[in-house]
């Protein structure tokens, strides 16, 4: 029987805008404390900055990365990702539940070379699952590992898989017949064209 620690996987990358004091991110520093102790190397990236969870982390041996952005929804973020992962080099990219993380995760991993990922699914206060924000959906199909914490999530995640599918296939029907406008418009001007040129 193979032993759970025996995991090809022994380098992880977590991102997080930041890690306050909050019941979320003491389970996940319990549970980064534990990889380490299985021998798996955890490293951190923030976009913001470590916070008081993300100091003690810090001081318990962890590697960390402070982008120092002031806004998380800044672009600097993804050249900053990707230069980190190829230095870095991580089996896996663990996205702590925030939005602009999500967003910024997913696609630095998917412009990595599709490096597994994985993303808890909270909700915001407003009820709404974060991974479902508007341009959160964008990336759906390239970073689709959500985990949910619990059976109300996953109703809602599997309601809200089925209306960006519903979204993704009405955008794919208005650009087709956007398309086709614009061939029939473009044939139409050639035409006019040539009867001018040749008549």
């Amino acid at each position: 029987m193979t032993h759970p620690t025996e995991l090809s996987i022994r380098r992880l990358l977590v991102l997080a805008s930041t890690l306050g004091v909050g019941g979320g991110e003491k389970v996940l520093a319990s549970l980064l404390r534990g990889l380490r102790a299985a021998g798996v190397s955890v490293e951190l990236c923030y976009l913001k900055s470590p916070g008081p969870v993300g100091e003690a982390l810090a001081a318990d041996g962890c590697a960390s990365h402070a982008l120092g952005l002031a806004d998380t929804r800044s672009p600097r973020a993804l050249p900053a990702l990707l230069r980190l992962l190829r230095e870095r080099q991580p089996d896996l990219l663990y996205v702590q539940d925030h939005h602009d993380c999500l967003f910024w995760g997913r696609l630095a991993a998917a412009l990595h070379g599709f490096l597994p990922t994985l993303s808890p699914v909270h909700s915001s206060a407003a009820g709404r699952l974060r991974a479902y924000r508007l341009y959160n959906r964008l990336l759906l199909g390239l970073s689709p590992n959500l985990a949910t914490l619990g059976g109300w999530q996953e109703r809602a995640l599997e309601r809200e898989r089925r209306l960006a599918l519903q979204e993704r296939n009405h955008l794919q029907r208005r650009m087709m017949s956007a398309m086709l406008g614009l061939v029939f418009t473009l044939a139409g001007f050639l035409g006019a064209l040539l009867f001018m040129l040749y008549r």
